[in-house]
């Protein structure tokens, strides 16, 4: 896993998820992320970008958790 809790919490400043459904969040977003971007590699290895890509993570996993609590209301 690219983000930690600690990171979502105090780097990017997320609130919406907690600790215990971070790491299918962030695994969900990887995934996603992984599946827009492949063609032009590991964007995960890019370490230039690691504060963007991170951001990007903790954007998605909250969009993520979002869609499923919607879908599950």
């Amino acid at each position: 896993m690219h983000v930690d809790f600690a990171y979502y919490t105090a780097g990017y400043g997320g609130t919406a998820l907690t600790e215990t459904d971070f790491p299918s969040a962030v695994r969900e977003a990887e995934n996603y992320i992984r599946y827009l971007t492949y063609p032009k590699g590991d964007i995960f290895a890019d370490t230039a970008q690691a504060d963007a890509i991170k951001g990007a993570v903790c954007a998605a996993a909250d969009a993520y958790h979002m869609a499923v609590r919607e879908t599950a209301e």
